[in-house]
């Protein structure tokens, strides 16, 4: 496997930050070889240190699935935290369409007991 990424990101301030991705990789197998590039954006947004919002939407070439993953996380105290999550899946066809593959919604409460 030979490949090569680049990844550009930017933090103008501690609350929020955006990313991009990319990545390329030569696959040499046995049977054959193939190449297959991704990418992904993602964006953070951290208003005070109990909540935070987490978005990244990712494409590879192979399948020419685009998925999206949200979550929103909120920190009631330390080891005590409410989990909230969004995943999209789209197939991007040859007509330039997104054809929606399954969406998930997810909710989580992690507590911790101290005895």
């Amino acid at each position: 496997r030979h490949g090569l990424s680049s990844e550009l990101e930017w933090r103008p301030s501690a609350y929020w930050g955006m990313d991009a991705e990319v990545e390329w990789d030569l696959v040499d197998l046995p049977h054959g070889e193939f190449d297959v590039v991704v990418g992904q954006v993602g964006f953070r947004v951290t208003p005070n240190s109990k909540l935070s919002w987490n978005t990244l939407i990712q494409w590879d070439s192979m399948s020419n699935n685009v998925g999206l993953n949200s979550r929103l996380r909120y920190i009631m105290k330390p080891g005590s935290d409410i989990y909230l999550l969004f995943n999209q899946g789209y197939l991007y066809t040859l007509e330039r369409d997104f054809v929606e593959q399954g969406t998930e919604a997810t909710a989580k409460v992690g507590w911790t007991f101290r005895f």
